[in-house]
């Protein structure tokens, strides 16, 4: 059985850099560098979800 992993979506991207942008409104910076940021940071939390799936899988799981 696979796990269906969610990529963000390109409405979820945004709605990060909307909330860093929001966060440094001391000192704004161009809004693609936010949405570079928002992308990474939730590229990252997709990655870590998969990794943490793959290897509870392989220590609980079925024999492969």
């Amino acid at each position: 059985m696979q796990k269906k992993v969610d990529f963000p979506s390109d409405r979820e991207i945004s709605e990060r850099a909307f909330d860093l942008f929001f966060q440094e409104r001391d000192a704004p910076g161009v809004f693609d560098d936010y949405r570079r940021r928002a992308e990474a940071e939730l590229l990252e939390r997709a990655y870590q979800a998969i990794a943490r799936w793959t290897y509870d899988r392989g220590r609980f799981g079925p024999g492969l």
